[in-house]
């Protein structure tokens, strides 16, 4: 038999023992809680959102061949853009189609480009196009672009939405398009309609030198 002061001893190292099962045990199930494994289906889904590229889409106006479904721009998520409501905008005499005029933007004189005219794509019949409210709404605004000393504007049709575009939405062959807009952007996609990736700074190029043609 056990005295007390021994019974009072194993007591406590089976306590012990115990309380150290328990935390080994906490500890498995907070690892198990943080670090979950990925099944099967949980790494396709994965895969699957990776493959997707967030854009910001700009539609446009179009009498092109192929893109009776619309035709649009993607811009890249990270460009430095606002929209700007009613600006006033200084018109040029003698000046081309497309520059519809200069704005002041925090000090700074940027040109405000009317873009569908200046990539040769214009409305087909636009006497005829029904405007819904929401365009009606967008062609009170401009979409500003700072970039330093080649900020510009562009006219808007419609307001620049962000869009997921599926890795298997891109097209193998691109579609028929006017030679200015050909060389400012890059892939084709089908999705909702058709996309091209907006390359800013050829068309920055092409700006300069369409007004240096003009001068």
């Amino acid at each position: 038999m056990l005295s007390p002061s021994e019974a009072i001893k194993l007591l406590e190292a089976q306590s012990r023992i115990r309380i150290d099962q328990a935390k080994s045990m906490g500890d498995q199930a907070q690892d198990s809680e943080t670090s979950p494994p990925l099944s099967s289906e949980h790494s396709a889904f994965s895969t699957n959102l990776d493959k997707e590229h967030t854009w910001f889409s700009l539609k446009l106006g179009s009498n092109l061949p192929d893109a009776s479904e619309g035709i649009g721009l993607l811009i890249g998520t990270d460009s430095n853009k606002e929209l700007i409501e009613a600006p006033d905008i200084c018109a040029v005499p003698f000046s081309p189609d497309w520059l519809k005029g200069y704005m002041n933007v925090r000090s700074h004189i940027v040109p405000v480009i009317r873009l569908e005219t200046f990539l040769g794509i214009h409305m087909a019949q636009p006497e005829l196009a029904v405007k819904s409210a929401a365009t009606s709404e967008a062609l009170s605004y401009v979409l500003h672009f700072e970039r330093g000393p080649e900020s510009f504007a562009i006219t808007i049709q419609h307001f620049p939405k962000k869009i997921n575009l599926p890795s298997g939405a891109q097209l193998k062959m691109q579609i028929p398009l006017p030679d200015r807009m050909q060389s400012c952007i890059g892939h084709h996609y089908r999705f909702q309609g058709i996309w091209c990736e907006w390359h800013i700074d050829s068309f920055c190029q092409l700006i300069n030198q369409a007004s240096l043609n003009a001068a």
